[in-house]
């Protein structure tokens, strides 16, 4: 993000810092454990952010943490890529999840040995 800045100072340019489209939010309704916004279910965008996430994790994470996190991402990818872009709601809920898994993993610094 530093050098971004100085890059943004030195040539008088402004870099946009969030991806196009709607935001990305949390459910105002927590109730349900299977609630996911319909933002959330743009599974391109959210392999996007998650890989950004899992990047900025790799300092904080333990490195066996790290790499379960990377596996899920190349295997939702993957599958992703077989379906010939076509996502399915397993791989919306696959990521929901590797999302709380970041978030927890963040917030606490766990292992998930």
């Amino acid at each position: 993000m530093d050098a971004l800045r100085t890059l943004e100072r030195r040539f008088s340019i402004r870099v946009e810092q969030r991806p196009d489209g709607p935001p990305i939010e949390e459910p105002k309704d927590k109730s349900s454990a299977n609630y996911i916004s319909d933002a959330w279910q743009d599974v391109p965008r959210v392999l996007a952010m998650l890989e950004g996430k899992l990047f900025r994790l790799k300092d904080t994470a333990s490195f066996s943490d790290y790499i379960k996190f990377c596996r899920v991402l190349d295997v939702v990818q993957y599958d992703l890529d077989k379906n010939k872009g076509v996502q399915t709601m397993e791989m919306v809920e696959v990521l929901a999840k590797l999302r709380d898994l970041m978030n927890s993993c963040v917030s606490s610094n766990i292992s998930l040995d």
